[in-house]
């Protein structure tokens, strides 16, 4: 193999790593409501369609977190296979993604919404930097599950065991410091506002 081919592959190597770096901190930032992590993950100027949500990555951001805050207890969203297809500064890449909701009524009532996706993801790299520059966000089934687990009395009526939380509450800020952007693939910090508290 030539050097020149060797390099190729290495370059590449490590902008599928950039761009699943930008999906991991995606979900962080749902889930935890991270306003810095989830900003870092598009473009300023990317567009998303996401449910009834056709708008900027940045209009996302300020419209879910606070949504997401008010409507549910807690999320989880766990990444499946990516394909990723680079042509040189910009990508193409589908994501499957399982998203689990705790959802709250008005009345206190709370109950499970289970999602099957793919996040159809356009990447643009500027810079040494990848992040999305367009989302379309596929729905491809739902279940409703009409009770859900309580955590009231501990996992399973058991006390002891550690629970997920929102930020800043989540035992990843204070065990691991939290992941915010920054490092080798992310963007500097940015100061976090009052938004979705």
């Amino acid at each position: 193999m030539e050097t020149k081919d060797r390099a190729a592959i290495i370059e590449e190597l490590v902008d599928r790593e950039m761009i699943r770096d930008v999906l991991y901190r995606y979900v962080v930032g749902i889930d935890r409501c991270d306003e810095v992590v989830l900003r870092s993950t598009y473009w300023p100027d990317a567009r998303d369609h996401h449910s009834d949500f056709i708008g900027s990555g940045e209009e996302f951001v300020r419209k879910f977190l606070p949504a997401l805050r008010r409507q549910f207890v807690k999320t989880q969203h766990f990444l499946g296979s990516s394909l990723i297809r680079i042509n040189g500064t910009t990508a193409s890449v589908e994501t499957y993604t399982h998203n689990w909701h705790t959802a709250k009524s008005a009345a206190g009532y709370q109950h499970d919404i289970l999602q099957g996706a793919r996040y159809l993801d356009k990447f643009e790299k500027r810079g040494d930097e990848w992040r999305i520059s367009d989302r379309v966000v596929v729905t491809d089934w739902i279940m409703e599950n009409p009770r859900t687990v309580d955590f009231s009395h501990g996992v399973l009526g058991q006390s002891g065991h550690v629970t997920g939380a929102r930020y800043p509450e989540d035992p990843q800020y204070s065990h691991l410091g939290g992941f915010a952007p920054g490092g080798a693939f992310g963007a500097p910090r940015e100061e976090r506002s009052d938004l979705g508290r």
